[in-house]
């Protein structure tokens, strides 16, 4: 009987093999990487905004001349377009300040009658898009009656135009309003 060397497998790397190796590494370490940059870039964009800061303004318009006041000129571009094309003339009344917690209705007096009620709901941010704010508007006029209840998305630092009323002369009340974090 003839005996055989007992045979057992070895692998042998060459240097072909040991540069793919170090490639395979390379490669699985890279995309560890960028997944943890993603899951950081998308949890520091994603964070919560739990308050925002918004500017309110009343605005009288009529059909004579005068323009547009220059402290409404952010708005000029709006003023000029239907339904707003109407009237000629538009006049700052008045502007309220409010920070807006959210989910904390916040009511605002206004100076041409009537009470303004705003709900800052949500946000939302796609990649590369602007901040979307979601707010709730309920506006009660001089007598009480309510006048618009709304829910509106606006991109923050946009201003978001509404009539609020009209006066016997064909002149109208608006509000305006832009948030931003």
């Amino acid at each position: 009987m003839t005996t055989y060397p007992r045979l057992t497998q070895f692998h042998y790397r060459t240097p072909a093999s040991t540069d793919l190796l170090r490639k395979r590494r390379f490669v699985v370490g890279l995309l560890a990487l960028i997944t943890a940059l993603v899951v950081w870039h998308t949890d520091a964009h994603a964070q919560e905004v739990s308050r925002v800061q918004c500017t309110f303004l009343e605005i009288d318009a009529s059909s004579g001349g005068g323009g547009i006041d220059s402290a409404l000129a952010p708005l000029a571009s709006k003023l000029k377009k239907p339904p707003f094309s109407t009237w000629k003339s538009f006049r700052l009344r008045a502007k309220h300040e409010r920070g807006l917690s959210r989910m904390k209705a916040e009511d605002i007096s206004l100076k041409q009658g009537g009470k303004l009620s705003v709900l800052f709901r949500q946000h939302t941010q796609s990649a590369g898009k602007k901040l979307r704010l979601t707010l709730s508007l309920a506006f009660d006029d001089k007598n009480g009656k309510r006048a618009l209840d709304s829910k509106v998305h606006v991109d923050a630092g946009d201003y978001f135009v509404i009539v609020t009323g009209q006066t016997a002369d064909g002149g109208g009340q608006l509000l305006a309003f832009t948030c931003k974090k």
